[in-house]
């Protein structure tokens, strides 16, 4: 308890210490460092891509959102996943002025930086007999393969995928500073209602994994790797299944919770082989972010373990 109250407090210091007052602005750079903008899209080297198709419409019901029957769900393909993918995290567009173009993205994002990230671990896309796991790269469309999922458990999937969402401060932190951490959060809810919009139009839910445990997460998808720059650290920020609407019927949130299917894989080979894109040549840091994705990381494993099934919900 005594930790809890002071990762609490932390927390609270962080809110009151980075608010814009009359007197003052809340730090952040002292001016626009164009030239060492983060590039916007992450890339992982030595990843095999599996392209999306782009989306028709036809197939998909913006009614859906609003009465979907059981059997109403889109077959469980490269189609469907790239059309949710598509109009939740993909682009819309790219704008140009003079010599300088910039990307649109079909979810809102502060500045338009999107410092969140999607990975996937599915096995009936593109290999049907093996669980693995991906990365969606919204400048190709497409997945980026990242390593072949183990474990002595069930690891038939079916027609159900686990998805987990990310954040990278340093994308936010360039522009707004210390700040950055409130924007991620706010980017944060963003990626999942757009996810969750449109997996609907497809006829599927989006249910949260309140198991999902960050010390877990990082570890498998290679956050914890050495060869990725400390200042353009990644945080695992929630774990959530991707079901069809019939299968949200038959299995409840909670009964989905009880696999903790997360903390009961492991990855074939080294995915921290699997390195990111530098974004930045150059960094800032920032100690108060620091300080706050320290004391909600200490908040989310004792949370975890005290939340009762009741509390689990479709988003």
């Amino acid at each position: 308890m005594e930790n809890m109250n002071q990762s609490l407090e932390a927390i609270y210091t962080y809110h009151q210490t980075t608010k814009h007052r009359y007197e003052r602005f809340a730090l952040g750079p002292a001016y626009m460092d164009w030239n060492n903008q983060p590039i916007p899209f992450r890339f992982y080297k030595n990843s095999k891509l599996h392209r999306f198709p782009f989306t028709t419409l036809q197939d998909f019901s913006y009614e859906n959102l609003f009465h979907c029957s059981s059997d109403q769900s889109t077959p469980w393909d490269m189609q469907t996943l790239g059309f949710i993918f598509e109009l939740s995290m993909g682009l819309s567009g790219w704008k140009a002025v003079d010599n300088t173009s910039w990307a649109l993205r079909m979810n809102p994002s502060s500045g338009n930086l999107h410092p969140c990230e999607v990975y996937l671990f599915t096995d009936s896309i593109v290999d049907d007999d093996k669980i693995q796991l991906y990365h969606y790269t919204p400048f190709w469309h497409a997945l980026e393969s990242l390593g072949e999922v183990t474990s002595n458990s069930k690891l038939n999937l079916g027609n159900k995928s686990y998805l987990v969402l990310s954040s990278i401060f340093w994308r936010e932190a360039w522009k707004y500073g210390e700040r950055a951490f409130r924007y991620c959060q706010l980017d944060m809810g963003h990626s999942i209602a757009a996810i969750s919009i449109s997996a609907k139009m497809a006829g599927y839910d989006l249910i949260r994994d309140y198991s999902f445990t960050q010390k877990k997460a990082h570890k498998i998808l290679g956050f914890e790797n050495a060869n990725r720059h400390p200042l353009e650290k990644e945080e695992a920020e929630l774990g959530a299944w991707l079901v069809p609407k019939k299968t949200s019927e038959l299995e409840t949130p909670i009964d989905l919770q009880k696999e903790d299917w997360l903390n009961s894989i492991s990855l074939k080979g080294d995915v921290m082989n699997k390195i990111p894109n530098l974004l930045s040549a150059d960094h800032i840091e920032w100690q108060a972010i620091e300080q706050v994705i320290n004391a909600s990381q200490t908040l989310d494993s004792q949370q975890t373990a005290s939340i009762t099934g009741e509390e689990n919900r479709i988003i």
